[in-house]
């Protein structure tokens, strides 16, 4: 057993102290290849500790057991831990979060943005120490891997977890060129024992894909694909975000309008489904979760109306909906609501301020009272009001905190809120599906566990998000190809980056202001509606496996039927620029041929293709 594997780090609250214990403070009672076990009796202290390790072609999986019979209780373990010397100063660290934080000189980084405060958001939710970035799983993350990479050598760490407890990802500068990549668990234990998800290292052979394939290997039949409504496949093209009514403001538009609304921002861009923010209460952020009509905008009668008179062009109509946040000033809150909410250690709730009138307090979301709350909200969407969608805010990209009230059903802190927002997801779906059969749900953020309880993810990081380093937006879907995922599109780059990846389009006001935009919408629509194979029922393959120039970035889908469908997109470049790159036709594939989205010629030389294009993409097929 390789010295990395024995080390871990516990966590001892005794008596209000905090102690820490590592290996070396633990004496070996027995140890073999494949196995270790540790003991530590003293200071009223009991504990054992076991690990055991087998080897997987590549991979060195291992778990730890912790058995606690003293005094005080364990409240975190770290384990695995591994520290990465001699980084070389092209080295990338990729966290996986639903946008994917692809760090650049990580020790170095990371050491920055520790001790920064310019790139601090108000809720902080990737959390920082001194030399130190932590990202909580299930939000932050939105997968259980981390890989430190270059061209020629990655190095892989990962848990498998399927259980209930949140856990951290954490990287840590320990010196210039030297970094720390751990997990830390959170079993809480008093007098019992505990035992960690199964864990992987690995050496691998270069970049981030091949750490993508292995965990792929383990996880994707643990998290399934929902079971979405059968219009998705073949009809979703993501939808045109509207905010109709904020606090403070006069309202944008009236439910009276909604049909007139639909065909400037929907239908001129060749789109078909609007998606209202701000429709409830007083407007955007405010008075969660009361969701009942703006009176401002018009009545919930009107609202229905405006949603069928789209119904009627064609279109679709979803609501927006948080599904983490208790307004503190709010009916809700005052008649029961309060029991629903999250408690830290100390007994006080967790509050935030998103700059309305509503102060907001952390739910603990498997609350019967407000888990049957917004079932019944996705029931009065879908029912009363007719909508076709529900968008579900603050899931998969937000913090999740502990939750300390000891009269809610968790037997933990730290095992509130996976379990409890797989029973809100699934309450919420189950009742809008009982009046709209047809009816779905899309999320915030990209997560591979959550994400079985919701239809459509929505992608980060084609724009600014809350990451570190670049933006990795490809990550989450290459891992788990099967997941419809959207891109984000405020201007005209971010929408040639979602188009660039085959994905369904989350299209923004800004981006919609730019008419220039229009037509260009309008086009890949209409190729997505020629091309389903491609573009619905097709696996992202990223750029795994091709060679090309560089100064392009090249993305690939595989049909159900086997053939690959490429996009070729040239970063800054404009509707008019003259493009050109070469790509080296893989095995087997003898020309390209066109789709029908540029301008597009080839020509071919000693195994390679020449594209030559106007516009920042296009798009054709191998064959």
């Amino acid at each position: 057993m390789e010295h990395s594997v024995k080390q871990f780090r516990l966590e001892l609250m005794q008596e209000a102290q905090t102690i820490w214990l590592t290996a070396a403070d633990f004496s070996i009672s027995e140890e073999s290849e494949n196995f270790i076990r540790y003991c530590h009796i003293q200071d009223g202290h009991d504990l054992s500790v076991e690990i055991r390790q087998r080897i997987q072609g590549a991979e060195t999986l291992s778990t730890i057991s912790v058995q606690h019979n003293g005094s005080g209780s364990v409240r975190s373990v770290q384990y695995p831990i591994e520290e990465y010397r001699e980084l070389a100063t092209f080295d990338r660290l990729l966290m996986s979060s639903a946008w994917g934080d692809d760090i650049p000189r990580p020790s170095k980084t990371i050491h920055d943005v520790s001790t920064s405060t310019s790139i601090r958001f108000d809720q902080d939710y990737i959390r920082y120490r001194p030399d130190e970035i932590i990202y909580f799983y299930p939000s932050i993350m939105a997968m259980q891997y981390m890989t430190v990479y270059n061209p020629a050598r990655t190095r892989y760490l990962a848990t498998y977890s399927t259980a209930d407890e949140t856990m951290t990802f954490h990287a840590k500068s320990t010196g210039k060129y030297s970094l720390e990549l751990f997990v830390t668990h959170y079993p809480f234990l008093k007098k019992e024992r505990w035992v960690s998800p199964e864990c992987g290292r690995a050496n691998l052979e270069g970049g981030w894909h091949c750490a993508a394939d292995l965990y792929r290997s383990h996880m994707a039949e643990c998290f399934l694909a929902p079971d979405t409504p059968e219009w998705l496949d073949g009809e979703y093209h993501g939808w045109c975000e509207y905010g109709i009514k904020y606090e403070k403001e006069a309202p944008r538009a009236q439910f009276s309008q909604l049909e007139e609304i639909y065909q400037k921002e929907c239908e001129a861009l060749g789109m078909n489904h609007l998606f209202l923010v701000g429709w409830h209460d007083n407007g955007h952020d405010t008075q969660f979760p009361r969701y009942l009509p703006c009176e401002q905008v018009g009545t919930a009668e009107e609202l229905r109306a405006g949603i069928e008179s789209i119904h009627r062009r064609g279109g679709r109509v979803s609501l927006y909906t948080n599904a983490r946040l208790i307004d503190i000033y709010g009916d809700f809150y005052r008649e029961g609501g309060k029991n629903a909410v999250s408690l830290d250690e100390t007994g006080k709730e967790y509050h935030e301020d998103y700059h309305t009138e509503s102060l907001y307090a952390v739910s603990c979301p498997g609350c019967p009272e407000y888990a049957q709350h917004m079932a019944e909200i996705a029931e009065r969407i879908s029912g009363e009001y007719g909508a076709d969608g529900m968008f579900v805010d603050q899931i998969s990209c937000n913090l999740d905190p502990f939750c300390y009230n000891p009269d809610h059903g968790h037997t933990k802190p730290s095992n509130n809120f996976l379990p409890g927002v797989e029973t809100e997801l699934t309450g919420l779906t189950r009742a809008a599906r009982k009046r709209n059969p047809a009816f779905h749900t899309f999320a915030e953020g990209c997560h591979e566990r959550l994400g079985q309880f919701y239809d459509v993810n929505q992608g980060h990081g084609e724009e600014y998000t809350w990451q570190i380093g670049r933006s990795l937006p490809e990550q989450f879907l290459y891992t788990y190809p099967n997941r419809i995922v959207t891109g984000i599109c405020g201007d005209k780059q971010q929408l040639y980056h979602a188009m660039a990846q085959f994905k369904a389009l989350d299209i923004k006001s800004e981006c919609r202001a730019d008419p220039s935009n229009h037509p260009l919408v309008k086009r890949y629509i209409s190729l997505r509606k020629k091309y389903p194979d491609y573009f619905f029922q097709a696996e992202f393959l990223d750029d795994e496996g091709f060679l090309y120039e560089k100064g392009i970035r090249l993305f690939a889908v595989r049909a159900r039927n086997g053939s690959t469908a490429v996009c070729l997109w040239k970063p800054g470049a404009a509707e008019e620029t003259s493009c050109r790159a070469k790509v080296y036709l893989p095995d087997g594939v003898h020309q390209l041929s066109p789709l029908p989205f540029s301008k597009t010629e080839f020509t071919y030389e000693n195994g390679w293709a020449e594209v030559t294009w106007t516009g920042a993409l296009t798009y054709f097929i191998l064959e």
